[in-house]
C-alpha cells in the first residue's frame, strides 16, 4: 500500500488546527527564505591607507649613521601593510656624512615594503614582521679624486612592534638587517650591509 497524507476538513468548523498550523509554518519559511541576507563588514575585508616619516640608525661605512626617509601604502585586512619605502643618508656640508676609510659614502634605498601585524581589535600593542625589497644607490667620493656610483640589490627583513596610539596613528619600532649585494667597489661587505633600527610615525586608516 502507498501511504497518503490527507488534511482533514470539517464542514462545520472549517480547516482543522493541524492543517492551519502547517500552512502558517510553510508561509513563514517562504518569507524567511526570500528575505535578502545582510552581510556585516568584517575586519578582514577592510581597506585603508597610511603614510609615515621614518627615522633610524643603520650600519654604514665605518660605523652607525643616521638614516631618514618615508613610507606610504595601503592597509589590507587591518593586518597587512603594503607600500613603498625610501631611506637614505642626509648630506653634511656638501660632502656625504658617512665616512668609509678615506672616502665619503652616500646611500639611498628604495623599494617595496610589506608588513604583517599580529593581534586583535582592542590591542594597543601589535608585534609585527616585515621585509623591504628593492634597490640601493651607493655613491663613493674622495677628496681630490673622481667619485663613482653604482646600483645594488637590497633586502632588509625586520621584526618589531607597533603601538596603537589612536585609530589613525601608530608608532612603530623595528630592528632589521640590511643585505646589499654585491658590495660596491672599494668597500667591504660590512660597510654597506648590517644591522638597522627604524622608527615609523604612521598616520592613516588602520
Amino acid at each position: 500500500m502507498t501511504p497518503t497524507l490527507t488534511f482533514a476538513l470539517s464542514r462545520e468548523n472549517g480547516p482543522s488546527r493541524t492543517s492551519l498550523g502547517m500552512i502558517l509554518s510553510l508561509v513563514s519559511l517562504l518569507v524567511v527564505a526570500s528575505s535578502p541576507a545582510v552581510v556585516e563588514p568584517t575586519p578582514s575585508s577592510a581597506l585603508g591607507a597610511f603614510g609615515a616619516p621614518v627615522f633610524g640608525v643603520a650600519q654604514l661605512g665605518d660605523g652607525a649613521t643616521l638614516i631618514t626617509g618615508g613610507e606610504a601604502g595601503f592597509v589590507v585586512g587591518r593586518r597587512w601593510q603594503l607600500g613603498v619605502s625610501l631611506l637614505g643618508t642626509p648630506r653634511l656640508g656638501g660632502l656625504e656624512s658617512v665616512r668609509a676609510g678615506n672616502a665619503f659614502v652616500s646611500f639611498w634605498q628604495a623599494g617595496a615594503v610589506a608588513r604583517y601585524e599580529f593581534g586583535h581589535d582592542g590591542w594597543r600593542v601589535h608585534p609585527r614582521v616585515g621585509v623591504m625589497l628593492g634597490a640601493a644607490y651607493v655613491a663613493v667620493s674622495q677628496p681630490f679624486a673622481l667619485g663613482s656610483f653604482s646600483f645594488h640589490f637590497a633586502a632588509e627583513p625586520r621584526v618589531g612592534v607597533a603601538f596603537e596610539v589612536t585609530r589613525f596613528f601608530r608608532l612603530g619600532v623595528d630592528v632589521g638587517y640590511r643585505f646589499l649585494a654585491p658590495a660596491p667597489a672599494g668597500l667591504r661587505f660590512d660597510q654597506t650591509s648590517g644591522v638597522s633600527g627604524v622608527v615609523t610615525a604612521a598616520f592613516g586608516w588602520f
